[in-house]
């Protein structure tokens, strides 16, 4: 979060931009923000964003930004990979460059993927050892549980092992 909120004020330092907001767009609340007070439109980019990634043009595809012109602002919004969180940037349409704007936005957006890690091991070494120990039984009745609703019946069945 911290590098991420270094990266909102380096968007803001771009000629134009008045604010940047980080938007929890499912829970319809700021999360952060720089710059003018816009943590009002948090609704608003809810809305817009929802209606986008879940409405008839989303057809399977995934959203990356979308921007608003209205009076003398643009409002970029940005989706990031994290569930629900997006960048809202107002711009001044005279004084600011969008393609600038948008091209460091991208670039924000793909540092705030979460990075996975390289699970994969050279032959010959050790499986990393296993963070929390699940007792024997206990797995033996959850593999139960998981079979009978495979089968879709009553029966039970012991695993015995």
């Amino acid at each position: 979060m911290i590098d991420l909120d270094r990266q909102m004020l380096e968007v803001l330092r771009l000629d134009g931009v008045r604010s940047v907001c980080l938007v929890h767009w499912h829970e319809e609340r700021t999360v952060a923000w720089h710059g003018a007070d816009d943590r009002a439109l948090a609704a608003q980019t809810a809305a817009v964003v929802r209606a986008v990634a879940e409405g008839p043009f989303e057809q399977g595809r995934t959203v990356e930004e979308v921007v608003v012109t209205e009076r003398g602002d643009h409002l970029i919004y940005t989706v990031l990979a994290h569930p629900g969180l997006c960048l809202q940037v107002r711009m001044d349409r005279e004084r600011g460059s969008l393609g600038l704007v948008l091209h460091r936005l991208r670039r924000v957006a793909e540092d705030a993927r979460p990075q996975l890690p390289d699970v994969r091991r050279r032959r010959g070494t050790p499986a990393p050892a296993a963070s929390t120990t699940v007792e024997r039984p206990v797995l033996l009745r959850v593999l139960n549980a998981l079979r009978e609703l495979s089968t879709g019946s009553d029966r039970t069945a012991e695993v015995v092992a």
